[in-house]
């Protein structure tokens, strides 16, 4: 009985070590979001978060983005898709296609030697289509016309995301990484609207 409790406080001693040595390991971190005016001549701060790991555990101010910034038009799940199978095609019969979001996609997508892609073209076809009197029905196949064209350019600290539409740039997003590779500032731009700074310190 008494090895079995001296085994059992050992035992208990040593988890503990691994749970403290866990938190150690998966600091907090600050967020601070800034909001542009529209001339770029000032910013307010508009938010602060502070997250544990991936779990945000207090937010002061609103932003009402998921962190880190995620282009609208393209994300990492569709540009490893890619290098799978290129083009790339995707189709979702229940989507609501309101917002300029469509049912089926079509991403053709160039890399670099690297694996990191230059250039994207984003085409879009719809589902639920109208005849000329106004009645709806639904495509059995699509007919894709180019929706975005999307520019990755790499810098010394990050790369710089440009999506076009109808050679109108329509979102900018900036990401800048520490000398470990940790992302440390990201900028995002889109439709004239929104123009915001994030910190993360």
């Amino acid at each position: 009985m008494k090895y079995a409790l001296i085994y059992m406080i050992l035992l208990l001693s040593a988890n503990i070590t691994l749970i403290n040595a866990g938190y150690a390991q998966v600091r907090d971190q600050r967020v601070t979001i800034y909001k542009y005016n529209p001339e770029e001549k000032d910013s307010t701060l508009i938010a602060t978060r502070i997250y544990i790991g991936d779990s945000l555990i207090s937010e002061s101010g609103k932003f009402y983005w998921s962190l880190p910034i995620k282009s609208e038009f393209i994300d990492e799940t569709i540009i490893d898709a890619a290098r799978e199978q290129n083009p790339y095609e995707s189709f979702d019969s229940l989507l609501c296609e309101t917002g300029g979001a469509s049912a089926w996609n079509k991403y053709e997508i160039s890399f670099d030697e690297k694996k990191r892609p230059k250039m994207a073209y984003h085409y879009k076809a719809y589902y639920e289509k109208y005849d000329d009197e106004g009645n709806a029905y639904y495509a059995e196949s699509p007919d894709y016309t180019l929706g975005e064209k999307i520019i990755f350019i790499y810098t010394k600290h990050g790369y710089v995301e440009k999506a076009y539409a109808n050679d109108q740039l329509i979102e900018k997003i900036e990401k800048y990484y520490g000398t470990n590779g940790k992302l440390i500032k990201e900028r995002w731009k889109a439709y004239d609207e929104y123009n915001y700074l994030i910190i993360y310190h």
